[in-house]
């Protein structure tokens, strides 16, 4: 029970790490592009909000369809964004 919760804790921690990890590169991308923080800012809570979203969607998902189908959805709208970026 003792290492279970540990490892629940730890896995928390990473989540909220990637979360927060935004705000760490807002300042480098800000001057990167010469706009200024105030400009960009918003993607914080819009990340936030995006999340929410995406959870609740993706819950549904995987309580019709399955975890997997859920999954392979959530990779398929990850993905085409990136390529098309490329």
């Amino acid at each position: 029970m003792k290492y279970s919760l540990i490892a629940l804790l730890v896995i928390f921690l990473f989540s909220a790490m990637s979360i927060y990890s935004i705000s760490f590169v807002l300042y480098p991308m800000a001057k990167e592009i010469n706009v200024p923080i105030s400009s960009i800012e918003f993607a914080i809570p819009l990340s936030w909000i995006g999340g929410a979203i995406g959870g609740v969607i993706m819950g549904i998902v995987g309580d019709y369809w399955g975890r997997r189908h859920a999954l392979l959805l959530s990779i398929l709208l990850f993905s085409i964004p990136m390529i098309v970026n490329i």
